[in-house]
């Protein structure tokens, strides 16, 4: 590794520290799905059926007893049924947006690693290929072997570069793609609750399906 950085030159340690950290950030994100998701599908179809028998107190308290943001949204949204439809809407989208909060924290990193990591490649790539042809014009004649070991040299960076910032770039698509499927399921859960609970259509934030169960599967705007 440190042959690799003394010949890709001075650009390969901005690389290297890009690497580490996008390491970093995917782990730490990994674990945090991990240990954080909890249930989905299973805490909104339990807590469905309870409140479906009028057990609110006991769909309040599982939702008091597990992981997630799901978990999180129902809780408050059962433990505020007293509030009038605009205060609970407020607390639901304060809420809401912590949440999804958490679940973004360090991802504008990770895409940022992503985007600069084939450009510092570049530019080391570059700057590499100009030091070489200055050394053969320094030399007054064209020296191939010469040429040719300063050019694979600066190559180096861009192939470092792209081979950080693919699984970056990837990580960072996967990860969006559950804070997406998190935030509709909020959505959902929500509408469900709303529906369930008689509260009809409600107006600003959060819209209701009311007449189907398909209707009530598509996702809702909330929060």
């Amino acid at each position: 590794m440190f042959f690799l950085i003394e010949k890709g030159g001075f650009f390969m340690w901005p690389l290297l520290f890009c690497s580490i950290a996008a390491v970093a950030i995917i782990c730490e994100r990994v674990t945090y799905f991990i240990r954080n998701q909890g249930p989905a599908v299973e805490l909104m179809e339990t807590v469905k059926k309870l409140v479906q028998e009028k057990k609110t107190v006991e769909a309040l308290e599982l939702c008091r007893k597990t992981r997630g943001p799901l978990a999180c949204i129902g809780e408050v949204y059962l433990s505020n049924l007293h509030l009038k439809k605009e205060d609970r809407e407020e607390i639901l989208h304060r809420e809401g947006s912590v949440a999804l909060e958490q679940l973004e924290n360090h991802l504008n990193k990770l895409a940022t690693i992503a985007h600069i990591s084939p450009l510092l490649g570049l530019l080391g790539t570059v700057t590499g290929m100009i030091l070489a042809f200055k050394q053969v014009q320094a030399g007054g004649q064209a020296d191939v072997g010469l040429l040719a070991g300063g050019i694979w040299e600066a190559l180096l960076t861009t192939a470092v570069g792209l081979s950080i910032a693919i699984p970056a770039m990837a990580a960072f698509n996967y990860f969006e793609a559950r804070v997406d499927k998190t935030q509709s399921r909020m959505h959902y859960f929500v509408s469900v609750l709303n529906e369930l609970l008689g509260f009809g259509q409600v107006h600003g934030h959060l819209r209701v399906a009311q007449h189907s169960t398909r209707e009530k599967e598509e996702t809702v705007d909330a929060i």
